[in-house]
């Protein structure tokens, strides 16, 4: 994971198929959303492939 420049954040994520990834981009806005909620915050979470233009929320 690394911070950009525009506050955003770059993270790898090796997967083996789209299945898994699905799957763990799903698992990762949960656990960010759960972090949130238990801080008594709230959180607007995009996850964005670049290279398909696939998109997370």
């Amino acid at each position: 994971m690394e911070q950009q420049n525009n506050g955003d954040y770059r993270i790898e994520v090796p997967a083996t198929s789209d299945e898994q990834l699905d799957e763990m981009m799903d698992d990762l806005i949960d656990e960010i959303h759960r972090i949130a909620s238990d801080k008594a915050c709230w959180v607007e979470t995009l996850i964005k492939d670049p290279a398909t233009g696939q998109a997370w929320d």
